[in-house]
């Protein structure tokens, strides 16, 4: 008895065209066609959902940004800061917050300043929760901070800073700094030229221009970034070009 096979092939043919039914011309129509454009719109919409992902986070993080700069601090001191207190909340809620509870949202900053300065033994219990059909608003119930002894506990309030906002200062070099002990702002701006040529050397660096690296630390320290700026609008490789 010979087997056939050309109700399963049509079954396969009709399923094809009727994902890509509406569609322009003969994809709608021709199974070979339909076959095409359905892998191709498969592909797309893959490579799509990602890419909406990486642009809620861009708009997460803005939301936070601005929300942390009203109330004096920066996304990254922000975040950091939760971190050291060991609050753990997503970016997707942050901006919810931000958007729509200043009140609690200015209650974290304000923890998250404090966990810059003496971050606590014990952890920071955060409740979060929603009533149903409405925004989402919190009740943040905060674990009291244990006492920490600065004299047997070493606290460390530097966050190490990105040494390639430097102009001049890429990977390599920046892997030198660090290994130099040099790994914020304000730590290069009070390193001298002559020092700064002296690492270079010894980290094997030939091509190096650290005049402007001081200058340029210290303005990122102080978070001016407009001079921060128009400084770098200046240099050409981390030298001053008139």
């Amino acid at each position: 008895m010979r087997v056939k096979g050309g109700t399963v092939t049509r079954r396969r043919h009709k399923k094809i065209l009727k994902m890509t039914q509406g569609q322009w011309g003969s994809r709608s129509v021709l199974f070979r066609r339909a076959n095409e454009a359905m892998m191709k719109s498969n592909w797309y919409a893959y490579r799509d959902r990602r890419r909406r992902r990486r642009d809620y986070r861009k708009l997460w993080i803005a939301r936070i940004n601005a929300g942390a700069r009203n109330h004096g601090l920066t996304y990254s001191r922000f975040m950091y800061g939760l971190k050291q207190t060991d609050i753990i909340l997503n970016r997707k809620v942050l901006a919810d917050l931000a958007v729509r509870d200043d009140a609690v949202f200015g209650a974290l900053v304000d923890m998250a300043k404090e966990g810059l300065l003496a971050p606590a033994k014990e952890p920071v219990e955060v409740v979060v929760r929603s009533a149903k059909g409405s925004p989402v608003a919190a009740d943040v119930a905060v674990a009291p901070m244990a006492e920490v002894a600065t004299n047997e506990v070493e606290v460390a309030t530097d966050e190490p800073d990105d040494l390639r906002r430097i102009e001049g200062i890429g990977p390599k070099i920046s892997s030198v700094l660090n290994a130099a002990g040099i790994t914020t702002f304000a730590q290069l701006a009070d390193t001298s030229v002559d020092e700064l040529k002296r690492i270079m050397s010894d980290g094997e660096v030939r091509i190096s221009h650290p005049d402007s690296w001081p200058d340029q630390a210290r303005l990122a320290a102080d978070g001016d970034w407009d001079a921060f700026t128009a400084l770098q609008d200046r240099l050409q490789g981390g030298r001053i070009v008139d």
